[in-house]
């Protein structure tokens, strides 16, 4: 099956596909245009047809094209994988981008709400309900006096509610439901865009933007793991509204950051509170859940013919850490259980050709898999050259053993 998936992949005009749900731009935007799934106005969207991939800078959605036909036509796993094998998606010279409208358009009459209607849904209909999401989360190994009320502030639990969006004509019950954890993301706005680095004075001063949605097992034990008619997983987390550049602050409404107060920034919510138990963080120390590796460490550096500095990585310019000015300590948490970077797939071969990279100064490109640590590295090195860059004169990241999270190794070490 993966081969059959790899071969499709492979053979997909990724720009066709986009190109007939979106306008692209012109000329060097050629690559970029609106989002289709959370309504923005700025080309936020961008098409990596290298790489096989498309990002929304501003939702955070990302994807290859199997994954952007069945979110945007909702359809099956199934149905996207045979309408890209039936070549009306293909990268052939016959007219690819007319193909591709008249092969999968077929529910286009009948829109989807937005995402963000999705969010508002979940949000309106959840309580502050410290006991449930602390069930959850004692599953995932963080214990109950790290995860306190007041750290869950911006946090709150919806029994049931709906796990994807549904079609404009029908109701939220027409889709598959489960419980779910809804914390609150929060932006930092600076001439339009949530962007450090830039001074914090309180987490209020920071505006909702939208919806970070946990859907759980019916115990709440642990996160939700269900799968389509066709056997594909469905996802359990989601990012409801413009939250790309957003975070989940630990605690968070009508807290303030005390200008010492310890610091500790990760990528997922879960990863942070594990960090803080396991880093012996106490009532003082607050958590910053980045939501995305973008938000942690910044766009991977490039430099040369697009490759990768792994000798000196510093952070890109054009897509920063999110950060600020702090003076207290502050703690990156690094999982350890990155995935290697492989680069994009040979379309002749279907062996993957390796990342673009850099090994020493003045060296060679070499093209090869940039393995699980080394992500893990440069994930640090990045994270505390941004926040000191931000001027912060106490940065430091840390990770647990490799090949595991914060998670697997509070598990782990029975805490």
């Amino acid at each position: 099956m993966r081969e059959r998936i790899d071969r499709a992949l492979s053979g997909a005009d990724l720009l066709s596909i986009v190109g007939a749900a979106i306008n692209l731009g012109k000329g060097n935007n050629r690559q970029r245009g609106r989002c289709p799934f959370h309504g923005s106005k700025s080309d936020s969207f961008a098409i990596y047809p290298e790489k096989g991939y498309a990002r929304c800078w501003g939702c955070g959605w990302h994807g290859d094209a199997i994954k952007f036909l069945m979110d945007h036509e909702q359809i099956s796993f199934a149905e996207a994988l045979s309408t890209i094998e039936g070549g009306a998606v293909s990268g052939g010279k016959a007219n690819p981008v007319t193909r591709t409208k008249s092969a999968y358009r077929r529910r286009a009459d009948v829109p989807m709400v937005d995402s963000v209607i999705l969010g508002r849904w979940l949000w309106k209909h959840s309580v502050f309900d410290p006991d449930a999401i602390r069930t959850y989360l004692r599953g995932r190994g963080v214990p109950d006096h790290i995860a306190d009320n007041r750290r869950l502030t911006d946090i709150r639990f919806c029994g049931l509610g709906p796990i994807s969006v549904w079609r404009a004509d029908r109701g939220p019950d027409s889709v598959k439901q489960a419980p779910a954890m809804l914390a609150l993301v929060r932006g930092r706005p600076i001439d339009g865009f949530c962007m450090g680095p830039g001074p914090k004075d309180d987490v209020d001063d920071w505006p909702a933007i939208g919806v970070h949605a946990t859907f759980l097992a019916p115990d709440l034990r642990d996160k939700m793991r269900r799968v389509a008619g066709d056997g594909t997983k469905l996802p359990s987390r989601k990012m409801l509204g413009p939250v790309g550049r957003g975070c989940v602050w630990l605690p968070g409404e009508s807290f303030g950051l005390g200008p010492k107060a310890r610091l500790f920034g990760g990528e997922g919510i879960e990863t942070v509170l594990s960090g803080i138990a396991m880093m012996g963080g106490g009532a003082e120390s607050w958590g910053m859940a980045m939501l995305s590796l973008v938000n942690l460490q910044g766009a991977e550096p490039r430099i040369r013919g697009g490759a990768i500095p792994l000798y000196d990585p510093r952070p890109s310019g054009d897509r920063p850490a999110l950060c600020f000015t702090h003076q207290g300590p502050v703690v990156g948490l690094m999982d350890a259980d990155m995935k290697p970077l492989r680069g994009q797939i040979d379309p002749k071969t279907g062996a993957h050709l390796g990342e673009k990279l850099i090994e020493k100064k003045g060296g060679p490109i070499v093209r090869r898999a940039l393995s699980s640590a080394e992500r893990t590295q440069m994930c640090a090195t990045l994270f505390t050259r941004a926040w000191r860059a931000a001027g912060c004169p106490d940065v430091r990241a840390v990770r647990p053993r490799m090949g595991l999270d914060f998670n697997d190794a509070i598990k782990e070490a029975g805490r």
